[in-house]
């Protein structure tokens, strides 16, 4: 699997080039979820109740990259970002998309630079969680949290031909606290 994640307004290039992704960001990792507050008693359990859902914010890692100063000048900025759009990708012989995260009015709320001397790295490195082989072989990796006030999410099923499927999707807007 492979990670991309483009932007728009202000569009902030990587080092991604890959013809379906050219200029796009590769990312490490990324997390993102959602939870609500459910209050059952004892006895009633037909009448539990719930909150509105809480939708975390979007956590995701890379590597140091061309964007690398142009996400931090935005983290400072508060500025915000348009729109953000993360695609997770298969890996076979063709590059297919197969779920792709769409964030609206995204705003860096927290980004975060970690390196570890190679020489170093059966102390600091192994505190961190970073081996000595990740350390050598990779540039400094980076921690962007991203705010936002919509997402929509679309899953895209592949068979054993490869063929698509229906796609499936969700979402939500945070400023009319509504799915969509």
């Amino acid at each position: 699997m492979t990670m991309y994640l483009t932007t728009k307004g202000p569009n902030i290039k990587g080092d991604v080039t890959s013809s379906n992704h050219k200029d796009w960001i590769s990312i490490d990792s990324f997390r993102f979820g959602a939870s609500r507050n459910i209050s059952t008693q004892p006895g009633r359990t037909i009448n539990r109740e719930s909150t509105r859902p809480a939708i975390s914010e979007v956590t995701l890692t890379k590597r140091m990259d061309k964007a690398t100063t142009h996400l931090f000048q935005n983290a400072l900025d508060g500025k915000v970002i348009e729109e953000v759009t993360l695609q997770l990708c298969t890996t076979s012989d063709s590059v297919s998309n197969y779920f792709e995260l769409t964030l609206t009015d995204v705003i860096i709320s927290s980004i975060e630079e970690t390196a570890v001397n190679a020489a170093h790295s059966d102390t600091a490195g192994s505190k961190m969680g970073v081996n000595a082989e990740q350390q050598q072989k990779n540039l400094p990796v980076e921690t962007l949290t991203l705010n936002f006030t919509k997402f929509q999410m679309r899953y895209i099923p592949y068979d054993e031909q490869h063929k698509q499927s229906d796609p499936s999707s969700a979402g939500y807007d945070l400023t009319q606290a509504t799915t969509i």
